[in-house]
């Protein structure tokens, strides 16, 4: 599965984008999909949901 690296709500990423954390963790950020996501752990499974490479454009709502 690939090694852990930290992720933003001290959780945990692996490869492939799997987050293990809290998905009540609340840190807005903004997607170049013209979508507010509730937190970067949030963007990630929607990323890996479907397939779509979808980045940061801020790290706050829009």
């Amino acid at each position: 599965m690939g090694f852990p690296h930290p992720a933003p709500c001290g959780g945990t990423y692996f490869s492939l984008c799997l987050c293990l954390c809290l998905s009540l963790y609340f840190s807005p950020v903004f997607g170049n999909n013209m979508y507010t996501y509730p937190n970067e752990c949030t963007l990630c499974m929607k990323i890996r949901e479907d397939g779509h490479d979808i980045k940061i454009i801020q790290s706050r709502p829009c």
